[in-house]
């Protein structure tokens, strides 16, 4: 979504907008749930990958 940092200051506003975010990016999850795309693949570490061929 792009929104790492506040665009303002004070601890009201803020988490406005942090609660504004998180309601943004379920709107979009729930869409996408909605048209069935599939959720992207999560990364697993060399390490995991080394554990798994032993």
């Amino acid at each position: 979504m792009g929104l790492r940092r506040s665009r303002s200051i004070g601890e009201e506003k803020t988490h406005l907008q942090h609660v504004a975010t998180a309601v943004a990016l379920n709107i979009v999850r729930s869409m996408a749930w909605f048209e069935g795309l599939p959720r992207a693949q999560t990364r697993r570490s060399a390490f995991v990958r080394l554990y798994d061929l032993a």
